[in-house]
């Protein structure tokens, strides 16, 4: 039992995460699918709703789709960021990270 204890936390990552693999290739993603459970499981504690499968499931492809949403509007979008090595600041064009994503 005490193991079982010690294990248990461990355990419930492993199979949420097994639970929201399907997530990456679905949204051709890198998520980090630990911090993708916590997230879903913050909203549907901010929400009120019941913690089940399915709804962890739902919620965490809704945040997944938010990201993606959040990806499409910065693609091609000129920024500009510090470059340490040249002292100044350098202009660059957002590029879309699901063309490089490997399953």
């Amino acid at each position: 039992m005490n193991i079982a204890g010690k294990y248990l936390s461990l355990t419930q990552s492993i199979a949420e995460s097994a639970l929201l693999a399907p997530l990456r290739a679905k949204h051709k993603l890198n998520l980090n699918l630990v911090t993708l459970a916590n997230e879903a499981k913050e909203e549907l504690k901010q929400y009120g709703l019941p913690f089940n499968p399915t709804n962890l499931l739902k919620t965490a492809d809704e945040i997944a789709n938010r990201q993606v949403a959040m990806i499409q509007d910065s693609v091609g979008l000129e920024q500009e960021r510090w470059n340490p090595v040249l002292k100044q600041e350098e202009t660059y064009i957002t590029t879309d990270p699901r063309k490089d994503f490997r399953r």
